[in-house]
C-alpha cells in the first residue's frame, strides 16, 4: 500500500510525504562468532511485523524484536573474512523511528504437527 502511495504522489509537488511520514532505519549488526567479524547494515522501513505469540505484551515483543538471534546450521551466515559459512548473532535495532509507527502484530502460530498456522485470538 505504502509503495502504491509513494508511486501515485511521485509526480505531484509533495512526493515524499509518505516517506516522511512513515519511513524509518533500522540497522542490522551481524557479528561472526569464531572470528568476531562483523557486518552492519542499514534499511529503511514503514512498518515492524512484531510476533505476540509467545510475548506478554507489546514491550516484551519489541524487546524480543530487537533481542540478539543466532544464525546457524542450515542458515549459517557466510563470513567475508573467512571466506565460509559460520554461526553468527544477529541483532537489530531501531536507528530513526518515524513519526508514525506501523506496527503489524502477526497473530498466527505454525504448528509443525499439523502443519499449518493456528490463529491466536488472546
Amino acid at each position: 500500500l505504502i509503495e502504491k502511495l509513494q508511486e501515485a504522489l511521485k509526480d505531484t509537488n509533495r512526493p515524499k510525504c509518505i516517506k516522511e511520514c512513515f519511513e524509518g532505519r533500522l540497522t542490522s549488526k551481524i557479528t561472526v562468532t569464531e572470528c568476531g567479524h562483523e557486518s552492519i547494515t542499514e534499511d529503511p522501513f514503514t512498518n515492524l511485523q512484531m510476533n505476540v505469540y509467545c510475548n506478554s505484551g507489546l514491550e516484551d515483543a519489541l524487546r524480543n524484536y530487537v533481542d540478539f538471534n543466532e544464525i546457524k546450521e542450515d542458515n549459517a551466515y557466510h563470513c567475508e573474512r573467512c571466506n565460509k559459512k559460520a554461526e553468527a548473532t544477529k541483532r537489530l535495532t531501531i536507528k530513526t523511528l518515524p513519526n508514525n509507527l506501523i506496527l503489524m502484530l502477526k497473530r498466527f502460530a505454525f504448528s509443525k504437527e499439523s502443519v499449518k498456522g493456528n490463529k491466536l485470538y488472546n
